[in-house]
């Protein structure tokens, strides 16, 4: 059986961590020049648990995020995580990450379409030192994906987001069914996610909504349930994040 420690090491930490911010920029902010957010996102185990905060800006360079042209994204993330390695040695884990990413958006009709590529730094930090993570102290990645959006019709979209990042060897995807209600004209609905590395898989499902208005800031919130596909462990998620569109 895989030990926690070889799920929730600072390798799965930093591959949430470098993805996670893509939660936050939602359409409802792409009538303007950009988007700044910030959020927590937490996993929840009986060995364990992590605990991201992030932030970071989406750009239309130039124009405006309601036309097709360049974006360039910039995402700060950091985090912890708490696991006992084998032997009951309680173990907790620190990283911080930074990722700058260059991308084009086109549209056909409904679907929008942004393609990207970057770089991306992250360090690490053990307390007690884990030799056993294998991990350097300070690496380098290439992060390469995509952002699609469907609009159904005038109520219900679709979302998919995709990320893997060269080096790192992780990779994250999220698709999500949305349903406009009358409420702030917020989306709720299911969410999929999945997300892994080479020695850890992690499945997660459940709700979000978005677009919960808080005077100039736009609100989101989710949550459900998790699974480690590679063991047996599950156990519960929770995000929240704050936009602000300029």
């Amino acid at each position: 059986m895989i030990q926690l420690q070889n799920l929730l090491r600072p390798r799965s930490l930093l591959a949430v961590a470098a993805t996670v911010a893509a939660i936050a920029a939602g359409p409802q902010a792409r009538a303007q020049n950009g988007v700044a957010w910030f959020g927590y996102d937490g996993t929840f185990q009986a060995s364990g648990a992590s605990h991201i905060g992030y932030a970071g800006a989406l750009l239309a360079i130039p124009g405006t995020l309601a036309n097709p042209g360049w974006r360039l994204r910039l995402d700060v993330v950091g985090g912890f995580i708490h696991y006992d390695r084998a032997g009951g040695t309680s173990t907790r884990a620190s990283g911080l990450g930074a990722s700058v990413s260059v991308g084009y958006n086109f549209r056909w009709g409904r679907v929008s379409v942004t393609p990207f590529a970057g770089i991306a730094g992250r360090t690490y930090d053990t307390k007690p030192l884990d030799i056993g993570t294998s991990l350097e102290t300070e690496s380098f990645g290439i992060p390469v994906g995509a952002d699609i959006d469907v609009a159904v019709t005038r109520r219900i979209s679709i979302n998919a987001i995709g990320r893997y990042t060269i080096l790192y060897n992780s990779y994250w995807a999220r698709v999500r069914g949305g349903y406009q209600i009358a409420w702030h004209n917020a989306r709720i609905g299911p969410e999929v996610l999945t997300q892994g590395g080479d020695r850890w898989n992690r499945v997660r499902a459940g709700l979000f909504i978005s677009g919960i208005k808080l005077g100039p800031a736009s609100l989101e919130l989710n949550g459900g349930a998790t699974f480690d596909t590679r063991c047996c462990h599950s156990g519960g998620y929770f995000g929240a994040a704050v936009s602000f569109a300029f």
